[in-house]
């Protein structure tokens, strides 16, 4: 079974939309729901939490570890990307534009690995996903390029634009290493 949380509540319209589709609904749910807070969820209910890419929105980080630690059933498994660990020179510009686009959370390497101890987990691994994020934001910003005309009429020249740069920005820093994204995954122990 799969319980989904997303504060936009487009995603959760459009998760609930898609397992129905493929007709899975009965083993999936998805809520509205606010990650910053505490889940509303029992103690110890789920195997496993994956979070793609929201752990750089959080401000309250260890909060949110923390919760997670107590929805997790002993040697349950816990797993995030953070697409901002800041492992180079990264100058206000580019921390500009690669916030433009919401509220970001910028960390130093060996911060989402501190974190995890405090609120209880034991660290498995971490894994260096950085190459991947530079092709994603190249080919998004490249494919968004081919369609130029049609994205403007639809979103607007500025917010195409703004877009595009905030594309740029990803994809330089993290090909030239300054902005990583890691994979952790951690246990809970007890």
């Amino acid at each position: 079974h799969v319980t989904g949380v997303d504060i936009n509540e487009h995603g959760v319209a459009n998760a609930t939309r898609l397992a129905q589709a493929r007709g899975i609904a009965a083993r999936a749910d998805f809520q509205r729901v606010d990650a910053h807070r505490p889940l509303p969820f029992p103690d110890a209910s789920f195997d496993a939490i994956l979070s793609n890419d929201a752990m750089c929105h959080i401000a309250g980080r260890l909060a949110v570890l923390r919760d997670w630690h107590r929805l997790l059933r002993p040697g349950g498994r816990a797993a995030f990307t953070d697409a901002l660990v800041v492992t180079g020179q990264v100058t206000h510009e580019e921390v500009a534009a690669r916030s433009s686009i919401g509220f970001y959370v910028f960390v130093p390497p060996g911060e989402n690995e501190r974190l995890l101890a405090e609120a209880g987990f034991t660290l498995i691994r971490v894994a260096d996903l950085t190459a991947g994020a530079a092709v994603l934001a190249e080919r998004w910003r490249d494919a968004r390029l081919q369609r130029r005309d049609a994205l403007i009429e639809e979103e607007g020249e500025s917010n195409f634009q703004g877009l595009q740069r905030f594309l740029d920005c990803v994809h330089r820093v993290s090909v030239e290493r300054r902005l990583s994204r890691f994979l952790y995954v951690a246990a809970r122990s007890s």
